[in-house]
């Protein structure tokens, strides 16, 4: 956010991480969209014109994004019991 110099107050991208951390039918979608974004270099970052907070350009790790996507729009059914 600093590099970036985004409007963020703070807190918002420990949040984000947070529930993406939760469990969810999507969580290893959204595990492996963190690990591609986490080794992102700046320049494939910019700040999100309504929350302040950085977020990876719309070109960023394409593969985990359109898994993410796929998923939030099929997701799969809870395991049986």
């Amino acid at each position: 956010a600093k590099e970036l110099k985004c409007s963020s107050q703070g807190g918002g991208c420990k949040a984000t991480c947070n529930e993406l951390h939760a469990p969810v039918p999507c969580a290893a979608a959204f595990r492996g969209w963190e690990a591609c974004i986490l080794n992102l270099p700046t320049d494939q970052w910019m700040c999100d014109e309504f929350a302040g907070e950085p977020t990876p350009k719309p070109a960023a790790c394409p593969k985990e994004r359109k898994a993410v996507e796929e998923c939030i729009q099929s997701p799969p059914a809870p395991p049986q019991k």
